[in-house]
């Protein structure tokens, strides 16, 4: 935090260590995950067919994800 001061004070940048800090990295990842996948929940649904006629999109997405999961289990690096 100190050399961070110093190089902001070179450049004429307002920063004290003592006034401010600086987050942990992996935290705010951690928290942008959480929230992006907060926002993916979906409700309980009987069949894939209930799925699939509500959206038009999620059928064309179904068989290209259907593709990728089946390369990655065929790979060797996986």
């Amino acid at each position: 935090m100190s050399a961070l001061e110093t190089t902001c004070q070179e450049k004429g940048i307002d920063f004290t260590a003592y006034n401010n800090h600086i987050r942990c990295m992996a935290h705010v990842i951690n928290l942008a995950a959480q929230d992006a996948l907060s926002s993916l929940k979906v409700g309980y649904v009987e069949s894939e067919d209930e799925i699939l006629n509500q959206n038009k999109e999620i059928v064309d997405v179904i068989p290209k994800l259907r593709k990728l999961v089946v390369k990655i289990l065929a790979s060797s690096q996986r």
